[in-house]
């Protein structure tokens, strides 16, 4: 979600520029997944309009990499006084 915050929302529908990403998270890939991060840390120098390395970028995608992978803990739904309610109205878990 960081990453989709940062590139835009509609990255993964962009004909290019993501390839390695969109294969990765395509095919379930984290090895893939994982490599592509540091790919995406170019920037357009305002003086040249060149792609360059920009550290803040570098700096990101190291930090999302991170989080990437981060184990998370699942944490179950806290109990509500209505649950009872819903499980016999709905017949559900």
């Amino acid at each position: 979600m960081s990453f989709t915050y940062n590139v835009g929302e509609n990255w993964m529908d962009l004909e290019s520029g993501f390839e390695t990403m969109n294969k990765g998270l395509k095919t379930g890939d984290i090895k893939t997944i994982q490599k592509a991060f540091p790919l995406y840390v170019k920037g357009e120098d305002q003086t040249t309009g060149e792609l360059i390395t920009v550290d803040g970028l570098v700096n990101r995608r190291a930090k999302e990499l991170k989080l990437f992978n981060t184990p998370v803990e699942a944490i179950r739904k806290p109990k509500s006084k209505y649950d009872k309610y819903i499980k016999e109205r709905y017949e559900f878990d």
